[in-house]
């Protein structure tokens, strides 16, 4: 006669265990190898995250950890990614000249600058997403985002994800990143995100 174990969880348990269970599928469906969830937007200008490219509507709405943006680059050699050096906001800026050269004659490839950015769903707290960009609008959104940053010390932006586009002669519709400062909360990052 075999014996089966049985856990009995009293505390903690979610108020509404299917929503629960769709959250923690949704979660487990978008990790990717590393752990890390990633949040990207593409070229058609729809938000999504994780290997399953999960949308992000416009009512998602995501807690920025103002301690975890880096800087740094991310290189590139026919297409494939080769290497990427990242720091946190503060600890110093990568030396491109430093770096192991890439050589390719792809005018794309090469060490480019990127920065990274770590959030938290507001809807589900057990979400984390990671945003990287290298890209000028990317770019851009971040270093708005900074300067909102500095005049909001202590505190963390709720945001939503958004867009913007440009008509380009050569590329037609260019979709850019926007991330939207809905408010500002706490004096300090969720526990969280720490």
């Amino acid at each position: 006669m075999t014996q089966k174990s049985v856990a009995v969880f009293k505390d903690n348990l979610p108020a509404d265990a299917n929503a629960y269970d769709q959250a923690l599928a949704a979660f487990a469906a978008a990790a990717n190898q590393s752990g890390r969830v990633f949040l990207k937007m593409g070229k058609d200008g729809k938000w999504v995250y994780g290997a399953e490219n999960i949308a992000v509507t416009r009512d998602d709405l995501w807690a920025v950890n103002p301690r975890a943006i880096r800087f740094g680059v991310i290189g590139w050699c026919n297409g494939a990614l080769v290497g990427e050096e990242m720091h946190l906001l503060g600890q110093g800026t990568v030396d491109k000249a430093k770096l192991e050269p890439i050589i390719s004659n792809k005018p794309d490839d090469g060490w480019k600058d990127q920065f990274s950015i770590e959030m938290q769903s507001i809807a589900n707290p057990n979400l984390q997403v990671t945003w990287a960009s290298g890209t000028r609008g990317g770019i851009s959104a971040m270093r708005l985002l900074v300067a909102e940053l500095v005049k909001h010390s202590g505190q963390f932006p709720v945001v939503r994800c958004d867009t913007s586009s440009y008509s380009h002669d050569k590329y037609g519709k260019i979709y850019t990143p926007v991330l939207e400062v809905v408010r500002w909360e706490g004096n300090e990052p969720r526990r969280e995100l720490v």
